[in-house]
């Protein structure tokens, strides 16, 4: 069963960027924003400021995002979990994290968490967070993504679901569109990273 998975987020680099001479950084960035992204996203901007760059954010869908990055036409990838790396040559990741998050199931009722841990009734995820593909395969759950830009009340609303699979940031970020109350499953099994990525020199 689980116990609790951990969603350490940080950044992929372009592996030319430490031989570039530019003041400005282009980072590619999947997921939606809201108040904790921005606060993150503040974080880097303030950090890559003291070292004279500026940094130019690019909204792309995630799949692309990467494919430039690792080709060098962006600097860096935002918030990617650490196995990302694995199908990109060009990329490396920097080891210290930017955020910690839990992901969670999050149901209408327990009942709902339990037959889902069981495969039994559907599981819904935002489809911008690879890190849940990964999770729905080492946990047998019975998944399917859906583009939510950001909200996953969507899931709930629009899609029917009674269980979906998220990350701490991601539902607080929404609870002002929450509908009802959600019961959160502790039962999640292990620990999985994410990081920063840049392209390898």
């Amino acid at each position: 069963m689980f116990n609790k998975l951990i969603l350490v987020m940080a950044i992929l680099l372009n592996s030319n960027l430490a031989n570039s001479a530019s003041n400005e950084m282009s980072i590619g960035i999947a997921v939606k924003e809201n108040k904790y992204i921005a606060d993150i996203k503040g974080i880097v901007t303030q950090a890559y400021g003291e070292l004279d760059k500026t940094v130019i954010w690019k909204n792309l869908p995630t799949s692309r995002s990467l494919r430039l990055t690792n080709k060098g036409k962006l600097d860096a990838e935002f918030l990617r979990v650490s196995s990302v790396a694995d199908g990109y040559k060009d990329l490396i990741k920097i080891n210290t994290p930017l955020i910690y998050a839990s992901i969670n199931l999050y149901c209408k009722t327990p009942r709902d968490c339990e037959m889902a841990l069981q495969g039994r009734i559907p599981v819904g995820y935002n489809m911008s967070y690879k890190i849940y593909e990964q999770v729905c395969k080492k946990e047998y759950l019975s998944c399917y993504g859906v583009n939510t830009n950001g909200d996953p009340h969507v899931l709930f609303k629009h899609n029917k679901l009674d269980v979906i699979l998220s990350n701490d940031l991601e539902i607080a970020a929404s609870l002002s569109s929450l509908e009802q109350v959600l019961f959160k499953s502790k039962k999640i099994r292990r620990c999985y990273r994410a990081s920063l990525y840049k392209q390898k020199t």
